[in-house]
C-alpha cells in the first residue's frame, strides 16, 4: 500500500495494516506531571539553597544604625512649607477623629524641598504602613500587585511613590479604580479578569514634573501641594537644627549663613553642604570657620551667590551670544535639557538672572552685572 493510499485509509477510518498507537493512561501522564513539578522543584530549591550560600556573610552581619538621622521625627521638626503642614496637621486629626483613611496626596516641586520627608511624618502620624516605589519601578501589572500585597487590612496603609509622572499610561489607567473604589482588575494570563477589593490606602505622589502627569490620575489626588524654594532663614534654621542633633553647640551665625547661602535654597543641599563641610574640617584637623567653609567651596567651584561651574558658564554663553534657544544651550554646554531647565535655569530665574521667553533665553540687569564682575 502506498503512503497516499495509507493516508486516506486511515482519515476513512480504515485500519488495514497501519500499527496501534500506544497511548498514555491517565494515571501515567498524572504521574508523569508529578514528577516533573517534583523535578522542578528540587532544582528550585537547590538554586535558593546556592543563593542563600553566597548571601551567607551579609545574613549574619549584626544590623548598621546611623548615628544620627538628618529627616525630622515630627512636623514640629520639619522646617519650612508652613502653609502646607497646617493643611496636612489638619487633616491627619479629623482622619484619627473620623477614623478613615487619609485624603490621595501630591506634592509637587523642585527636587531636595521635603517632599518625601513629609510623606514619612504623614505616616508616622497615622501610625500607618509605608510602602515605598518609584514611577519608573512600575513596569506591568504583576508589580503593582505585588505593591498591593504589602497592605496590611488592619492598619492604614500609604503608598508613595516617588517621580509618579514617570508611571507608564497603563499603569495610570490601573490605578483609576484602585484609587476611587479600592479594587483591582487583575487580568490573569488566560485573560480571566480578576475584581479584588484592596483594603483602604492613600496613594502620595511625589513630582518634579506636574505637566507630565495624565490628567484623570491627577484629578483623584484630593490633596495637590505645591512646595517652595527655601528661603535663607529656614536654611539656616534647617542647619542649626541638624548640628544640634550633631551635639554642635553654639556655631557661629556667620558659619551657618555661609553655607546656606551656597544651598541654592534646597534643604537636601544645606544638610549635605554640612555634613561634607564637617568631614573636611576632620580631615584638616580645624575648627569650623567661615574661613574654612569659604576654602570648602572654593575648592567645590561654589561661590557666594551658590552658583557653579554649569551655572556660570551658561551665564557667560548668554552674556556673548545675548540670546539663545534651549537647544543651543544644550549642545554648547554639553548638557542634557532636563539638566539645565530643572537644576541650572529653576534656580537662575529665582535669583533673577536671566529671563525666559519664547525667542529665547536672556540675561536680566542683574545677570549681566553678575557676569561683569566676576570676568
Amino acid at each position: 500500500m502506498s503512503i497516499v493510499e495509507g493516508f486516506i485509509d486511515g482519515l476513512l477510518g480504515k485500519r488495514g495494516n497501519s500499527v496501534k498507537i500506544e497511548r498514555d493512561t491517565p494515571e501515567e501522564i498524572i504521574q508523569r506531571e508529578e514528577e516533573r513539578i517534583f523535578k522542578k522543584k528540587i532544582r528550585n530549591e537547590f538554586t535558593e539553597q546556592q543563593e542563600i550560600k553566597e548571601l551567607e556573610e551579609f545574613l549574619h552581619r549584626p544590623a548598621c544604625y546611623q548615628v544620627t538621622v538628618a529627616r525630622p521625627d515630627t512636623f514640629d521638626d520639619y522646617i519650612g512649607q508652613e502653609s502646607t503642614k497646617e493643611i496636612l496637621k489638619s487633616s491627619i486629626k479629623a482622619c484619627k477623629i473620623k477614623n478613615t483613611f487619609f485624603p490621595h496626596t501630591i506634592f509637587w516641586g523642585s527636587a531636595g524641598l521635603g517632599k518625601t520627608t513629609l510623606s514619612y511624618l504623614i505616616a508616622k502620624e497615622l501610625d500607618a504602613n509605608l510602602i515605598l516605589t518609584a514611577g519608573g519601578q512600575l513596569e506591568n501589572k504583576e508589580e503593582l500587585m505585588n505593591i498591593f500585597k504589602q497592605f496590611k487590612p488592619d492598619k492604614q496603609n500609604i503608598l508613595f511613590i516617588d517621580e509618579v509622572h514617570a508611571v507608564k499610561r497603563k499603569i495610570s489607567e490601573m490605578l483609576y479604580s484602585a484609587m476611587e473604589d479600592f479594587r483591582f482588575d487583575y487580568t490573569t494570563k488566560t485573560d480571566r479578569v480578576l475584581s479584588l477589593n484592596l483594603p483602604p490606602f492613600t496613594l502620595i505622589g511625589a513630582t518634579t514634573d506636574m505637566a507630565k502627569i495624565l490628567t484623570p490620575i491627577r484629578q483623584r489626588f484630593q490633596h495637590s501641594f505645591q512646595l517652595v524654594p527655601y528661603t535663607v532663614d529656614e536654611s539656616c534654621e534647617i542647619i542649626n537644627h541638624y548640628l544640634g542633633r550633631l551635639g554642635y553647640k553654639n556655631i557661629k551665625h556667620e558659619i551657618i549663613l555661609a553655607i546656606a547661602k551656597r544651598s541654592r535654597d534646597v534643604a537636601r543641599h544645606a544638610i549635605n553642604f554640612t555634613k561634607n563641610i564637617l568631614n573636611y574640617r576632620i580631615a584638616k584637623e580645624k575648627i569650623v570657620t567661615v574661613e574654612l567653609v569659604d576654602e570648602f567651596f572654593n575648592k567645590k567651584g561654589i561661590d557666594k551667590e551658590g552658583l557653579s561651574g554649569y551655572d556660570k558658564e551658561y551665564l557667560h554663553f548668554l552674556y556673548e551670544s545675548k540670546k539663545a534657544g534651549i537647544n543651543t544651550l544644550t549642545k554648547a554646554l554639553g548638557i542634557d535639557k532636563k539638566t539645565i531647565e530643572d537644576e541650572i535655569e529653576s534656580y537662575l530665574m529665582r535669583k533673577r538672572f536671566i529671563r525666559i521667553a519664547t525667542g529665547g533665553r536672556t540675561l536680566t540687569q542683574t545677570g549681566v552685572k553678575y557676569v561683569e564682575s566676576n570676568k
